[in-house]
């Protein structure tokens, strides 16, 4: 029995590789360089083929270093991954990267919003200043041209930013540009 589960281990360490690269959208050469800037000079794309397939037998400095690349443990990558550990494990992560990308998020909007009040400032200013002065009429066109094209730009919310960039690509993906 305890035979069976040794012959195991290496398509278990196998499969938790290939979908922890999987995850990370990397070919099997990206893993091997990866591996090869961790400090394994030598490593290559046959080697994570091999092992993925369950061919090969990673040493133990090896599996720790393929954890450490793949942002894992050495014990998710020898638990069978139909268990319910490596599933609470992996909904982990991702409820971190989901996280991790709302947080991200939240700040773009800040960033956007800061950027998007100063530019409603600049119009107004500008528009003062112009009033002000005497300015040849192309010049002025062109300027008002700006300031309306920015202000309505300035003038979508976070939200409808958004709704506006999906519309744009819509239109890209179906040729209405």
């Amino acid at each position: 029995m305890g035979t069976d589960k040794k012959l195991d281990l290496p398509n278990i360490f196998g499969e938790n590789q290939r979908r922890l690269r999987i995850e990370k959208d990397w070919s099997q050469s990206e893993l091997a360089r990866q591996m090869q800037e961790y400090g394994w000079t030598k490593y290559s794309q046959v080697a994570v083929s091999r092992t993925e397939d369950g061919e090969r037998m990673v040493r133990l400095d090896e599996g720790l270093a393929l954890a450490s690349v793949l942002e894992t443990t050495l014990n998710v990558m020898v638990t069978p991954p139909e268990s319910h550990v490596a599933w609470v494990q992996d909904l982990q992560k991702q409820s971190q990267t989901v996280i991790d990308a709302a947080k991200k998020l939240n700040d773009s909007a800040k960033a956007y919003e800061t950027a998007r009040q100063s530019a409603l400032w600049k119009i107004d200013w500008i528009r003062a200043k112009a009033e002000k002065q005497l300015a040849a009429k192309s010049i002025k066109a062109s300027l008002e041209r700006e300031l309306e094209q920015l202000s309505n730009l300035a003038s979508l919310s976070s939200w409808k930013l958004l709704d506006w960039i999906e519309d744009e690509e819509w239109k890209i993906e179906w040729g209405e540009e």
